[in-house]
């Protein structure tokens, strides 16, 4: 049995998106933080590309179309198309999604993918939380590779994982459901 160019497409988002997220959870595991979060937002992007394209063959067909170095999406209007579905979504189980709760989920959904970008994008806030790794007791620090393993991470750190997992959660939902 042949599978739809849809799920093709996608399926390759799924593989891709798997091994970053084993990259991802290692990274974290071994205290990088920060590295973890780049690979983050990048897989934040191949998870909504599976969302966005399982079960819409008009939309594999844009990508196969396209020169194979460029995405046809920017994040925010992925971000736009994912609520666009979980609005026709609310109306298929026949609940209430108004303009509100679209922009709210628009909101939301963006904002997560920026916290990660706001730690891939070179800003002097995301080098002086990486210098704390290396840091001394007065206030210096040396410049060296070295892994975070303060407990005060810890909450990145979940905040990572748990961006990650909820976003490739929805993916893997989405890409489920159009199988069937």
């Amino acid at each position: 049995m042949g599978h739809s160019s849809d799920l093709i497409v996608a399926a390759l988002f799924l593989k891709r998106c798997l091994n970053d997220f084993r990259a991802v959870w290692r990274l974290l595991n071994i205290g990088y933080t920060s590295q973890a979060a780049c690979i983050a937002a990048a897989t934040f992007e191949y998870a909504l590309m599976i969302s966005v394209v399982s079960g819409r063959v008009d939309r594999a067909r844009i990508i196969n179309e396209l020169d194979e170095t460029e995405s046809p999406w920017k994040a925010s209007e992925l971000c736009q198309m994912e609520v666009d579905a979980l609005r026709e979504e609310a109306k298929i189980n026949g609940e209430r999604f108004s303009k509100a709760d679209s922009k709210k989920a628009y909101k939301s959904l963006y904002s997560l993918y920026k916290w990660l970008c706001k730690i891939k994008h070179p800003t002097l806030l995301s080098v002086q939380y990486d210098a704390g790794a290396t840091s001394t007791r007065d206030g210096e620090y040396v410049i060296m590779a070295a892994p975070d393993i303060d407990v005060l991470d810890l909450a990145n750190k979940y905040k990572v994982l748990n961006v990650l997992i909820g976003r490739l959660h929805a993916a893997i939902r989405k890409f489920a459901f159009s199988m069937t």
